[in-house]
């Protein structure tokens, strides 16, 4: 057991405890579970254990290192170039249950308060002290320290919470007002306070609560306290009508994608937002329209943070920016974290998945693809029970029971009291770091009134203060009043925002103006380097330029990275014409193709997740990329792309890539390019993700015509589809010779991933043939990985390891499957740690270990689900099946056995699984009888994915709720 939420502590499994007394052995201990699972390398080990720059021997770590293994005995710490890596199961690490403890009461915040609260006590008794307290000096430490402190603060107040749900003010009141004391600048337990005092009766101490921190807030920060603090106490001095705490049974809200966060104080529009939140409880369809920066997506996004007392419970937010006509509903699906499915309408497969939920979903910039926006949007309020809309746009979506609210711009009322001038004023003072003096706060006044309060403006203004004078932009409005006023656009809701980008794009010399319309090609995030190649100018070149940009709050730094925003991106590819546009587009293609090379080649070295994460951030720029080669008949770049996107696709479950393969296969056949056959292969292999093995079988076989016309050996693309659809069929011999084929192809044993992928699936194929040689196999295998850095093939190799011990030796199997889930995660491969996960799950089933089984299910059925991962998800379900019977949820497993074993379930059953499930059959006959197992076996042939998984969650649910 290692401890590190106070005093680091180390203990064997008898909780014997064994004392580090030497304190660089303690940092090094501290660093390592800092990183736990991740290689450190030696220089920043040595920059964690020497901080006083006192090192100087190389061979000290090292030395170290000995020491820490000698005083530890089964610390699982071993040397991967360029450091060392420490393993250890979440159970054995303080740190690691609290986050998990935290998490689970989370989420059984609403269907289970009183198990999430004991949950939280529990979470809270491992607590000793400070965290981390060996680390207080290193950068790292300090940022996870804060990390950690702040996840217990919130998880207090969440107990807190939910004892005040249950009406238990006077046993918890004392608990607070300590926790107050504790964090005085905190505002969450001044609200808990108020609420307390108020269930209590006590409405004066209440509002002495508010009149206390609203005086320290003065005095120590000198700023007011939030509009919903100042909301509450208007409603105690009997101001307002509001409701002051959301019914217990309404969730907070939760991003299903990442909801973005606000980077600036939010202005001007509480009573707007307000009477939009209250909105959505009568109102299914929202339409926020105004012109083209006045804030409609910061609104909304306000909005989808404040959706407490809604009854709605996730938000999908949807940017439809670089949406086309045909991608709608392609942008809207993949924000959901739905998987399409290639024999079902992805409209029709989106409607599925959030038929029964309660969400928001934004339709975000909506008005370049208005008639699909609103055909999507009716669909989903007609056809679902508890979706609501919130769409932006500049005109309406004209759909029936659409609400309309109109955003204009911010008020200019006299005085820099106005919101116009009070935005201005916050933004001046983040850029220039300098608060206005009085006769800069009347300029100041007036210039937000030449820009007409427009948000974007005031924007823009603000960031030339860094530069000029307040007079100086004043006057450089008012000189350009005729463009202001009517520049080149004729429509009046674009004049203001066209009139301020117009400016700031006219103070741009011709290379930044050809920078930034360049950049306006990409859809994400971008690089330098991006740019210069969609320029054809060098990187030096392209480097100077951007900063330019930035420096003109044209572009915006997000870490290593640059954006533009929405609205900067428009207006520069309004003002690129045809032939440029053109010339950007072809050269954008021919940089995301050199993108996913490099992205496939740092997949083979990467110990992290940065390699897919790099792959998912830049979807849209892969997808725009391979659409402009696809119109350009440039086949040779398409199909390059797409094959070296292969490995990141499928790790990351992004089954989109099936689609553009087969596109890319059809444009290469034209002209007989090599590739074609690999393109095939790939799209069969996403065909068998999805459960479509009459597409795997059409697509495959048109890869082997392709190789019987161009008298081409099969490849290895070819041979590991045809080996997936070999295992899907239960022919274990065919694909067993299959990769046996493949490991003799060149340059497989050189690449890892190859590799290990080819070697991992032969050893599972040897186990399911029960090959006694089947673990020398695998140990060969993963002693093959030494020195090898990807962690998807580590993870690989220990899948493989662990799936071929399952039978013979259930600790170790288990040992190598958490590691191989743990790499997963580390490498970003959803896939992997999907089966890994699984077969973890059926482990605790055969060892009846059914809590634990449940917990992985929980997270392992949504995952599969949504990733449209159909045939791990059915295999999955035969030991979910076994569950069930164990918890004796008898019906419930006669029905998912019905499912199990309908046509189009998965794989065929073969191998032992046939014996197994006809055992569970006939267990399952005789609990119920034959008539109640056949009625209830037919009900079960029924269900679909999304059935299937709620059926065997709410069994979960009962067998939860009887173990109490």
């Amino acid at each position: 057991m290692f401890g590190v939420l106070g005093p680091l502590r180390v203990a064997n499994a008898d909780g014997v405890e064994t004392v580090l007394t030497g304190q660089r052995q303690r940092r090094l201990l501290s660093a390592l579970l800092l990183n736990r699972g991740k290689v450190v390398s030696v220089d920043r080990l040595v920059e964690f254990v020497w901080d006083d720059d006192s090192w100087t021997d190389p061979a000290a770590l090292q030395s170290l290192v000995f020491r820490l293994r000698q005083r530890i005995s089964d610390l699982d710490l071993e040397y991967r170039a360029p450091g060392y890596i420490l393993r250890a199961p979440d159970d054995r690490v303080d740190v690691a249950q609290f986050e998990r403890l935290v998490l689970d009461a989370t989420a059984l915040r609403f269907e289970d308060p009183e198990r999430a609260s004991l949950m939280l006590d529990e979470a809270s008794l491992l607590w000793r002290g400070d965290p981390y307290e060996d680390l207080v000096d290193a950068d790292d430490g300090r940022v996870e320290i804060d990390r950690l402190t702040e996840l217990r603060c919130r998880a207090t107040e969440e107990r807190f919470e939910l004892q005040l749900d249950h009406g238990d003010a006077a046993g918890v009141i004392a608990e607070i007002e300590a926790f107050a004391s504790r964090q005085p600048l905190r505002e969450h337990p001044r609200h808990l306070l108020i609420r307390s005092y108020e269930s209590l009766g006590r409405r004066a101490d209440a509002l002495r609560v508010y009149d206390a921190y609203r005086r320290l807030l003065a005095d120590e920060l000198g700023v007011a306290p939030s509009p919903e603090l100042r909301q509450r106490h208007a409603a105690l001095l009997g101001s307002d009508d509001v409701t002051l705490d959301p019914p217990p049974s309404a969730p907070s809200a939760r991003s299903r994608n990442a909801l973005r966060q606000p980077t600036s104080s939010f202005l001007g529009r509480e009573e707007l937002v307000a009477t939009t939140v209250r909105g959505l409880s009568d109102s299914r369809l929202i339409t926020l329209i105004g012109p083209g920066g006045v804030g409609k997506t910061r609104l909304a996004t306000e909005i989808a943070h404040r959706l407490d007392g809604t009854g709605l419970e996730e938000v999908v937010f949807c940017d439809l920016t670089t949406a086309t006509n045909l991608t709608v509903v392609d942008v809207v699906i993949a924000a959901a974290a739905v998987e399409s499915r290639t024999n079902q309408p992805d409209l029709d497969r989106l409607v599925e998945v959030l038929r029964h939920e309660r969400c928001l979903v934004v339709l975000d910039n909506c008005e370049h693809v208005l008639d699909q926006s609103a055909a999507l949007a009716e669909r989903l309020v007609e056809m679902t029970d508890h979706v609501v809309v919130l769409a932006t746009s500049r005109e309406r979506l004209a759909v029936d029971g659409e609400r309309l609210v109109t955003v204009p711009p911010l008020s200019l009322t006299a005085g820099t009291a106005s919101p116009a001038t009070r935005l201005l004023i916050d933004r001046m003072v983040s850029v220039t770091g300098r608060a206005p003096d009085g006769d800069e706060l009347e300029q100041l006044d007036e210039l937000a009134g030449r820009l007409d309060g427009l948000p974007l403006a005031l924007e823009l203004a603000a960031a030339r203060l860094q530069a000029l004078t307040t007079r100086e932009v004043l006057e450089g409005v008012e000189e350009s009043i005729a463009v202001l006023r009517g520049g080149r656009r004729t429509v009046d809701r674009h004049r203001s925002v066209d009139a301020a980008l117009s400016w700031s794009y006219d103070l741009l010399d011709e290379r930044a103006k050809r920078a930034l319309r360049a950049a306006a090609t990409f859809s994400s995030r971008f690089a330098a380097t991006d740019v210069a190649a969609v320029m054809e100018i060098d990187r030096s070149t392209a480097i100077d330029t951007m900063s330019i940009l930035v420096e003109r709050s044209m572009a915006q730094r997000d870490g290593e990275r640059l954006a533009l925003l929405h609205v900067v991106r428009r207006f520069a590819v309004e003002q690129t014409d045809d032939i440029e546009r053109r010339g950007f587009l072809s050269r954008l293609s021919l940089r995301m193709r050199d993108v996913a090379e490099a992205l496939r080649a740092d997949l083979r070295t990467a110990s992290d997740s940065a390699p897919i994460d790099g792959y998912i951030a830049r979807m849209a720029d892969f997808r725009r990329a391979i659409e402009v080669g696809l119109a350009a008949n440039d086949a040779d770049t398409v199909l390059r792309t797409v094959v070296s996107l292969r490995d990141l696709a499928f790790n990351s479950v992004s089954i989109e890539l099936v689609r553009w393969c087969e596109d890319a296969a059809a444009a290469g056949a034209h002209v007989d390019h090599v590739l074609t056959v690999d393109a095939y292969a790939i799209a069969g292999l996403g065909a068998w993700k999805q459960s479509s093995l009459d597409d795997t079988r059409r697509l495959l076989s048109l890869a082997e015509q392709f190789c019987e016309r161009r008298n081409l050996m099969p490849t290895y693309e070819l041979l590991s589809a045809q080996t997936t659809e070999d295992l899907a069929h239960g022919e274990l011999d065919r694909a067993i010779e299959r990769l046996e084929q493949a490991m003799r192809l060149p340059g497989v044993v050189d690449d890892v991933i190859r590799r290990t992928e080819t070697y991992g699936t032969l050893v599972i194929c040897m186990a399911y043939v029960h090959r006694r040689d089947v673990v020398a196999v695998a140990d060969a295998m993963v002693a093959a990985m030494n020195g090898e850095r990807a962690a998807i093939a580590h993870s690989w190799c220990q899948y493989a390891s662990g799936e071929c011990r399952l039978d013979a030796d259930a600790h170790l199997a288990r040992q190598h499957l958490e590691r191989a889930v743990a790499l997963a995660r580390a490498g970003g491969s959803t896939f992997l740690e999907g089966i890994a996960g699984a077969s973890l799950a059926s482990l605790d089933v055969r060892s009846s270990d059914l809590t634990s089984a449940i917990a992985n299910y929980r997270w392992l059925l949504p995952m599969w689900l949504r990733a449209g991962m159909q045939s791990p998800f059915w295999t999955g379900m035969r030991s979910v099946v076994n569950l069930l019977m164990q918890a004796h949820e008898t019906i419930a497993a006669v029905r998912l056995l019905g499912a199990v074993v309908s046509p189009g379930a998965g794989h065929d059953v073969f191998g032992d699984d046939v014996a197994r499930l006809e055992s569970m059959r006939t267990e399952l006959e005789q609990r119920t009888g034959r008539d109640v197992f056949d009625a209830e076996f037919a009900r079960g042939a029924e269900l679909d994915e999304a059935a299937a998984a709620q059926e065997a969650t709410a069994a979960f649910d009962r067998f939860a709720q009887s173990a109490l």
